[in-house]
């Protein structure tokens, strides 16, 4: 069936240069307006000629370690399901919402997951280290035949500790400010 479909393709491909080069041929010789040309270019530019499938994706986001703190390292696991009945093609992952002072190993902006069967589940790990800024992050996928899908939200706060020594601090400068 591959090869019937390459074979195909090849005469396909081969009968538009004939055609190409006849018409550059008949333009020469006779100023002709160049219809040929313009039904190639619709026959291959039909959106709907050759559709693929599409499959619907489900993506989860979990977070395993201590992210309370600044420099505190953690790993966000995040699963990519497959429930639709076709191939999700050249799948992709990403994390958003992360800071910049924050390091992620790999690079959250895009890691391909490659093709996910119907049904099935694959995971990426990405190790984290925060920094001094707090973030909501969420992971989205999407396929070359899936649209694009969001995960759960994760908050990773700022220590709670953190929170009453900067109220004390800040009510003692404003004081401070207001003897002036």
């Amino acid at each position: 069936m591959k090869v019937m479909t390459t074979m195909f393709l090849i005469g396909v491909i081969l009968f538009s240069v004939g055609i190409v080069k006849a018409e550059e041929n008949i333009q020469e010789q006779s100023g002709w307006n160049g219809k040929i040309i313009d039904t190639i270019n619709n026959f291959f530019h039909e959106r709907d000629r050759f559709p693929i499938e599409n499959t619907t994706l489900q993506i989860t986001l979990e977070i395993k370690g201590k992210y309370a703190k600044s420099k505190d390292e953690f790993d966000a696991i995040v699963s990519v399901k497959n429930n639709g009945y076709k191939n999700a093609i050249a799948t992709k992952v990403s994390l958003k919402g992360i800071p910049k002072d924050w390091k992620v190993d790999p690079d959250a902006e895009s890691v391909s997951m490659g093709t996910i069967k119907p049904g099935e589940t694959k995971k990426k790990t990405f190790d984290i280290k925060r920094g001094k800024t707090n973030s909501t992050i969420y992971a989205v996928a999407s396929a070359q035949n899936a649209p694009q899908v969001k995960s759960n939200t994760f908050a990773v706060p700022i220590s709670l500790f953190l929170v009453p020594v900067s109220l004390i601090i800040g009510f003692v400068i404003y004081r401070r400010w207001q003897q002036r």
